[in-house]
């Protein structure tokens, strides 16, 4: 089977890649191997590693990745928090000079938006964790960010839609991109990855994605969020 140019490059670049790692004070048991790619990714590349017997989720970071107005810094602490709560995969190791990051793979599989409809009750519970979690990052700045991504300051309906938030929003720690890519059915549980935006910022952003993404109605979602149905109307502009 053909390798992609990202494959390729690891290929070349892999014994160099773990020797890093080693030098950064991950203890590997034998001698690493790459089995192939894993899905998604926007930011970054992920490849399933093994090492006598165990497996491992290797990561490269898109050089870009700060343009986009991700911290990998604070995404590492994020993600150290997170796995302590058992909502993701364990942060293990990082080279930060070369964007390498080792996380705990975690067996099972991303979700589909149908099996995220079907999950939305477990999914719930985990969103509800995810916004209790003793994160303390500045607050997320929507219309800086929306700034980066768009090349262009935000329009009056999303103008409107913070400002919505900054009156009647839930101000906690918001992973800010619960899509169903980012869902992972694992044998412990549902777990989300991808915590590049995550940071202090408006609960109904991911109240708002879950809503979208599993096709649930305004009604439902206030239910079992506890927010207002303005307030996610504003999460809902501010997600899409």
């Amino acid at each position: 089977m053909p390798v992609s140019s990202a494959e390729y490059n690891l290929l070349q670049e892999f014994p160099a890649h773990i020797n890093a790692l080693a030098d950064a004070g991950f203890a590997f048991s034998g001698s690493p191997e790459i089995l192939r790619a894993l899905p998604g990714g926007y930011t970054n590349q992920s490849f399933l590693i093994k090492d006598a017997g165990t497996h491992y989720a290797l990561r490269l970071a898109n050089p870009a990745s700060a343009e986009l107005g991700i911290c990998r810094n604070r995404e590492r602490t994020i993600q150290g928090l997170a796995a302590n709560a058992d909502l993701a995969p364990a942060h293990l190791c990082c080279v930060k000079e070369l964007g390498l990051d080792l996380f705990e793979y975690l067996s099972g599989h991303t979700l589909s938006p149908l099996e995220l409809r079907t999950l939305v009750a477990e999914a719930a519970e985990v969103l509800h964790t995810v916004h209790r979690l003793p994160a303390t990052t500045p607050p997320f700045d929507y219309t800086a960010h929306l700034r980066t991504l768009a090349g262009a300051l935000p329009g009056n309906r999303v103008v409107e839609a913070i400002q919505t938030l900054c009156t009647d929003g839930t101000r906690t720690f918001v992973h800010h991109d619960p899509n169903p890519s980012n869902w992972h059915q694992a044998n412990t549980g549902l777990k989300l990855i991808d915590w590049e935006y995550a940071a202090n910022g408006f609960a109904e952003v991911d109240w708002a994605a879950l809503m979208i993404e599993a096709k649930l109605s305004l009604a439902e979602v206030a239910c079992f969020s506890g927010c207002s149905e303005g307030a996610l109307l504003a999460g809902h502009t501010l997600y899409l």
